[in-house]
């Protein structure tokens, strides 16, 4: 059987909701994980708030084909298209909690902050795969190819060969970006209106909330909202 590279997890996902393994509030008496909401807000702390990633969740999973017979049964349905397997309506998920609230800018430099996310891509590709794809980045970074081209022809990511066993220099510094921000909190400072600041020096709102607690400058909400 052939599938992409988010069906796995997708599957994954799905069998866990149906069989109702919340560590908490699941109901299924052979969850694999049991914890009082203190003792599962610990963990989150520890193992990251996508609790269906963790191990211990994982430790009695069955095998692919074993979890797609089940969510049939669940009223799933899956079909071929080229030869490769899927739902056949994409499954939809909960909301995942964030530790810290997550800033929201809009185009029109609206801000909003909220607790949790969606389900994204990135979370659904097959960690096998990832793996897999670093750790041959990573050989051929070895044998002296260039870090660029090794995930290139890979198909990795950077902060996926980090993990996976590439030291790096320890110098991905932006610091043309960072010289910006400094520029703008220092306009910023007299007075001058955020919105006009960013399109004269060409940044980005994005780099700029990323960067500016590296400076002296301590920016309000409330400061930054009045000079948009």
């Amino acid at each position: 059987m052939k599938y992409d590279v988010y069906f796995r997890e997708k599957v994954i996902r799905k069998f866990i909701d149906e069989s109702d393994w919340h560590p908490v509030t699941g109901q299924d008496y052979y969850r694999p994980l049991d914890l009082t909401v203190r003792q599962f807000y610990t963990k989150c702390n520890e193992d990251g708030y996508d609790w269906y990633r963790w191990d211990a969740v994982r430790v009695g999973l069955s095998n692919l084909v074993e979890m797609m017979d089940a969510l049939e049964e669940w009223g799933y349905r899956f079909h071929t298209v080229d030869g490769i397997t899927d739902f056949t309506e994409r499954p939809t998920f909960d909301l995942v909690k964030y530790p810290e609230p997550i800033i929201r800018i809009s185009k029109n430099l609206i801000r909003s902050e909220m607790d949790s996310h969606p389900v994204l891509n990135g979370m659904l590709y097959d960690g096998e795969v990832v793996e897999r794809n670093a750790t041959q980045a990573v050989a051929l970074i070895n044998e002296g190819e260039r870090v660029r081209d090794a995930i290139k022809k890979c198909h990795s990511s950077y902060p996926s060969i980090r993990r996976f066993g590439y030291k790096g220099s320890d110098r991905q510094c932006p610091r043309k970006t960072m010289k910006k921000v400094e520029k703008c909190i220092m306009r910023l400072e007299t007075g001058e209106k955020l919105k006009r600041i960013l399109k004269e020096l060409k940044l980005g709102v994005w780099s700029f909330y990323r960067y500016k607690h590296y400076f002296s400058f301590q920016s309000s909400p409330a400061l930054i909202s009045s000079n948009l």
